[in-house]
């Protein structure tokens, strides 16, 4: 075979490989927002965690990062 064949094949190749990842990221990050949208709220948001309970929010964390 050519070199021109064996660019094509691995150009193939690569954007194969490289649609596969995006689709793999695409559909966790869908799934991700899927289950987590209905749980945010702006009281999620803007209000500070509950000590040694569950539930509260994230407003220290985000104003941190």
């Amino acid at each position: 075979m050519k070199a021109k064949t064996y660019d094509r094949i691995a150009t193939a190749v690569f954007y194969t490989v490289a649609l596969s990842v995006m689709l793999l990221l695409f559909l966790i990050v869908g799934y991700i927002l899927y289950k987590g949208l209905r749980t945010i709220n702006l009281n999620f948001i803007t209000s500070s965690p509950k000590f040694m309970e569950t539930g509260g929010g994230v407003a220290p964390q985000l104003y941190n990062s």
